[in-house]
């Protein structure tokens, strides 16, 4: 998973061709810490349709996308599709990210 700081990173990463997703974190966060296997696995099975990217919402070169995304609890993630966002979740099991990730690529 790619970090990434700054809009103009932030924009270029979503215009991909491909599915994009999003996890907005923390190091301070105990459920993102918690998701961090979860999403590895996710990774594994998704790397060549999907980029992964995540944001630390502490970085001070992140706090206009984190406003900008309405982002008020972690962990959150976004998925966009064609610059779109199309889902967006908080702690959630791993069959529902690949099920939203499959519908998506479908």
């Amino acid at each position: 998973m790619k970090s990434i700081v700054g809009k103009e990173s932030f924009d270029e990463a979503i215009s991909s061709d491909k599915v994009v997703f999003v996890k907005f974190t923390a190091d301070w966060c105990a459920q993102c810490k918690m998701m961090e296997e979860i999403i590895r696995q996710v990774i594994e099975q998704f790397r060549d349709n999907v980029v992964f990217i995540s944001l630390d919402v502490d970085a001070p070169g992140n706090r206009e996308i984190i406003k900008n995304n309405n982002i008020m609890t972690l962990p959150t993630c976004i998925i966009y599709k064609d610059r779109i966002q199309k889902e967006r979740f908080g702690m959630v099991a791993k069959a529902a990210i690949v099920n939203k990730l499959e519908n998506l690529l479908n």
